[in-house]
């Protein structure tokens, strides 16, 4: 698999500011304004991380990231959106099997970042050393859990209310099925 790294943003300004943040970086970038283009150009490149845009007409984000999921594996994804809506990143994550979720306005630096540690990932992955995709799924849903607990089990009523989780030890749940060590208690205990 080659070093390709595929950004996909409806808004064309958007996406030319993001190929020239990457314009010195050590690999090739392609860009795309569809999820229908990028999938094209999946079908006929080896693409090793893609950063999408969440909200696009047609093909959305995660819905782009969705199907590269059953035929794309081993593409490394990355989330763009203007929104912070958690609904979006556990659906990403859940469904599109997200490496990494970024808020825009996005620092370069950030972004550079993010894919360095994606390709790191890709490479892992070629090398058979990645954990397998449930413990990383696990792990990313403890961090958001530990960030606004009880995000990862809303659920909805007949009228669309939320409903929200009354049971404790849902980190623990979490840890335990990614295999992550316990939290540290309080000092001195």
């Amino acid at each position: 698999m080659s070093d390709i790294v595929l950004l996909v943003d409806d808004d064309p300004d958007m996406l030319d500011l993001l190929v020239r943040i990457l314009r010195r970086e050590p690999y090739t970038v392609r860009g795309c304004t569809s999820g229908e283009e990028a999938l094209a150009t999946v079908a006929r490149e080896e693409i090793a991380v893609i950063v999408v845009d969440e909200r696009m007409p047609g093909l959305s984000g995660t819905d782009l990231l969705a199907r590269l999921c059953t035929s794309n594996s081993e593409i490394v994804r990355i989330m763009l959106t203007g929104s912070a809506a958690m609904d979006v990143a556990v659906g990403a994550i859940n469904s599109g099997h997200v490496f990494r979720f970024l808020q825009k306005p996005i620092r370069a630096n950030d972004l550079r970042s993010a894919i360095r540690e994606a390709l790191f990932e890709a490479d892992l992955q070629r090398a058979g050393s990645a954990p397998p995709f449930e413990a990383r799924r696990a792990a990313a849903l403890v961090g958001l859990e530990r960030q606004w607990r009880g995000v990862t089990r809303i659920e909805r009523d007949a009228e669309g209310v939320l409903l929200l989780p009354e049971e404790d030890g849902l980190e623990e749940a979490l840890r335990a099925a990614a295999g992550i060590e316990p939290a540290p208690g309080p000092r001195g205990h």
